[in-house]
């Protein structure tokens, strides 16, 4: 499946990522490391044992080196729930594909999906939606 790739899903570096076809990558960088400040080594100093490599492996971690080291750069957050939302509503594949391409749990897409279906949620609305007759509008028998 290609991902659609656009600034509102991928906000700075993790754009050339995503670019790259390094999309779970992206998402992994932005959920560990999101909203802070990284180090990315230069190109030539990149090593296996690096907490970067760790996290998006060494092929990723060359990519983002060569364009974005050496120093520290801020690592965004991840895009916004509303972004991955029309993705997994996008999604053509099952619960699990849709779960495995977009780095999530097969539990939220199980419920986004829902939710968007007018599964709603399971409990009713406390305050009225139902509006039921309350006892006192009741007539007595």
């Amino acid at each position: 499946m290609t991902d659609p790739v656009s600034l509102e899903y991928f906000p700075g570096l993790l754009y050339d990522l995503a670019v790259a076809g390094y999309v779970r990558e992206a998402r992994a960088l932005a959920k560990v490391w999101g909203g802070g400040k990284r180090y990315i080594p230069g190109a030539a100093h990149v090593r296996p044992t690096s907490p970067l490599v760790g996290i998006i492996g060494l092929d990723a971690t060359r990519l983002l080196a060569e364009l974005h080291g050496p120093g520290h750069k801020l690592i965004p957050r991840a895009a916004g729930d509303g972004a991955l939302v029309r993705e997994i509503l996008n999604h053509p594949g099952g619960t699990r594909a849709c779960a495995l391409d977009l780095g999530c749990t097969e539990e939220w897409v199980r419920r986004v999906r829902k939710r968007q279906l007018g599964g709603g949620g399971s409990q009713g609305d406390l305050f009225g939606a139902n509006d039921a007759p309350l006892m006192s509008d009741r007539s007595s028998r």
